[in-house]
């Protein structure tokens, strides 16, 4: 195989882009957490969940909105690597 796509490099940048997901700001306990109480909104409606992320001293939904266009296009990027290498790695 060429060095560039052995099982070995490719399962390196795998962990690489792992690392990266891991690390991105969409993927931070505080925007997790935010998204938790932001999918409650339905149910207890847009004033609680601001109350709520404001209490728990998380992402406001504005500061939310933000981070989600300013980060949603390398989220996808990573993920679609991601999904590249694993399909590649799958057919070593």
């Amino acid at each position: 195989m060429f060095g560039g796509n052995s099982k070995e490099t490719l399962e390196e940048r795998l962990e690489k882009v792992d690392q990266e997901i891991a690390t991105h700001p969409l993927s931070s306990p505080d925007v997790k957490a935010a998204q938790e109480v932001v999918e409650k909104e339905p149910e207890v409606g847009r004033e609680s969940v601001e109350a709520e992320l404001k209490q728990r001293g998380l992402p406001t939904l504005e500061d939310l909105g933000r981070l989600q266009l300013k980060q949603t296009y390398s989220w996808g990027r990573l993920h679609r690597q991601r999904g590249k290498l694993l399909a590649k790695i799958e057919h070593q």
